[in-house]
């Protein structure tokens, strides 16, 4: 049984959750698994400006499901220092990358695009504004995607530069980031929602058109974490926006913990700040690769030995 991947360690009130995080199993039927179970590569998903409180049974489930898995992975080190401070035997979780990172990219045509151009991607999470951005969350939201605008106008002007919005979820979903950027581009924007329908919903299939998309930017701004986990995956050059702490916990795993634009920090966040790390990100673009393509291979053979070992519990039934 494989439990995962992604983002579980996460609380919504209205799911009414017995375990308090997205594994809704009672603590006390644990111990009737009578399979060998895989935790598998999951991530702590708490929003930074989320006030929702895990349940008092969250720490205790965590430990005794760290305890009873044949084995047990999450996806950054971040995550592991997390469970390890709620109790957890940090000797049993292993780090191994989302296996988002590892998707195959199909093949496809973007319409617009241009080979001539510097192609920026652009990510936004829609959902949950008020946990990304901080009190007076709607003002700073405003104000960081004013800015943000600013730094597509100057990478247009001065790059040579095409900005495509990427969304995950399709349809109406990301609309009112889209209209915004938008309306403050001047129409330069090109939205694959709209110029590619037929990619969502993201189902399996659609989602390698999706990390074909990726593949094809010289450069992502996300702020989803799969937006930077993909990017890397397809060793493109990202810089996450936003606030989330998985994101800075991927940064830290890779070893580029500069290459983020913050809205915690609202030094981190101005037009000026952020042209500049952008310029700086694309100007030491060669040796960046290169730092970057040595890691992938560290990441690549740490996630291909787990799924090796997790593999092996089927031959042994």
């Amino acid at each position: 049984m494989i439990v995962g991947g992604g983002g579980l360690i996460f609380y919504r009130p209205q799911d009414d959750s017995k375990s308090g995080w997205q594994w809704n199993i009672d603590i006390n039927l644990i111990d009737t698994i009578k399979v060998p179970f895989v935790v598998y590569a999951i991530g702590y998903n708490q929003f930074e400006y989320d006030n929702s409180n895990f349940i008092p049974v969250t720490d205790s489930h965590l430990q005794k499901t760290v305890k009873a898995a044949t084995l047990f992975s999450v996806r950054d080190t971040g995550t592991k220092r997390e469970l390890i401070a709620r109790g957890c035997d940090g000797n049993k979780i292993e780090v191994i990358p989302d296996s988002g990172m590892f998707l195959p990219a199909d093949n496809i045509k973007v319409p617009g695009l241009r080979r001539d151009k510097l192609k920026v991607g652009i990510n936004w999470t829609s959902d949950r504004e008020n946990q990304t951005f901080p009190e007076p969350w709607a003002q700073n939201r405003e104000r960081f995607i004013r800015n943000l605008a600013e730094l597509c106008r100057h990478l247009i002007n001065e790059r040579n530069a095409q900005i495509f919005y990427i969304g995950h979820m399709g349809g109406d979903f990301d609309k009112r980031i889209r209209d915004s950027l938008r309306d403050l581009l001047g129409g330069n924007l090109i939205a694959i929602e709209e110029a590619l329908p037929s990619l969502f919903p993201s189902n399996y299939k659609n989602a390698k058109k999706l990390v074909g998309v990726y593949r094809q930017m010289d450069i992502v701004l996300g702020m989803r974490g799969h937006a930077n986990i993909v990017a890397f995956g397809q060793h493109v050059p990202f810089i996450p926006i936003g606030s989330h702490r998985k994101n800075r916990y991927l940064l830290e795993d890779i070893g580029e913990d500069r290459y983020c634009i913050d809205v915690r920090k609202p030094e981190l966040c101005t037009k000026e700040r952020m042209i500049s790390l952008v310029e700086e990100l694309l100007d030491e673009r060669n040796s960046y690769l290169e730092r970057h393509e040595r890691v992938y291979a560290v990441m690549r053979e740490k996630f291909d030995s787990f799924n090796r070992r997790a593999l092996s519990l089927i031959d042994k039934q």
